[in-house]
């Protein structure tokens, strides 16, 4: 399901997982700075420079409604631009850590990892849990659809 959203020379499986965990990392600790947004900006135009403009694009709604949230419920409760601003920024890193998850390959990664001699279970478990979003939507999807042409539902 996310072949749709690789680029032309997709990441190695394991520098994608290490390099969401960096993302994030790093966008959480600088959250509070500016250079945090700074930062997630040079990540965004690193992926569409290397060729994630799909997976960039996909991702997008999400992270606008997740900042959108996070923004105005810290604006909210505590009236203070600098929190805003920083919960924007924890919206952004989270949305910007899942860009290279997006364009891998469950099935890729789980042979990476056994070739690199993790557990089988560790193996499986990672393969369920990143090909299960994109199983996920497809059956919502195929739902919508099946009660659409039986014209119920909206």
């Amino acid at each position: 399901m996310t072949e749709g959203f690789s680029p032309k020379k997709p990441l190695y499986p394991v520098i994608s997982v290490l390099s969401c965990i960096l993302i994030l990392a790093i966008g959480l600790v600088t959250a509070k700075k500016m250079t945090g947004l700074y930062y997630l900006a040079a990540v965004w135009a690193l992926f569409l420079a290397l060729g994630f403009w799909k997976s960039c694009l996909k991702i997008l709604p999400f992270a606008a409604v997740v900042c959108g949230l996070f923004g105005g419920l810290t604006y909210l409760v505590s009236r203070d631009v600098g929190a805003v601003t920083a919960a924007i920024c924890r919206g952004l890193a989270v949305s910007a850590a899942a860009v290279p998850g997006l364009s891998m390959s469950p099935a890729r990664l789980c042979r990476n990892l056994s070739k690199l001699g993790a557990p089988r279970s560790v193996t499986l478990g990672a393969m369920i849990a990143v090909g299960f979003f994109p199983l996920l939507l497809g059956e919502i999807r195929q739902v919508r659809e099946a009660m659409r042409t039986r014209g119920t539902g909206g």
